[in-house]
């Protein structure tokens, strides 16, 4: 999988690894995505558990994703 970052301006290559672990660093999900799949795409494609606390960097910024969150916590 290739592309370019136009940000960056550099190409790239590869594959992206996204995870979900215990406290403890136990693996609870794995999601494997092309380099040219956006870090929010995957997010939204895995299971986060109940009660979890997600913790990641500003590529997983969403306004939609906080909204999804809070409604779950009040409901």
């Amino acid at each position: 999988y290739s592309g370019f970052s136009a940000s960056k301006k550099k190409y790239f290559c590869g594959i992206k690894v996204h995870m979900i672990v215990t406290g403890y660093g136990a693996p609870v999900e794995v999601n494997f995505t092309p380099a040219s799949v956006g870090d929010l795409t995957a997010l939204w494609s895995m299971d986060i558990p109940e009660n979890s606390i997600l913790y990641a960097d500003g590529a997983y910024n969403s306004y939609d994703l906080e909204d999804v969150l809070l409604e779950d916590e009040y409901n």
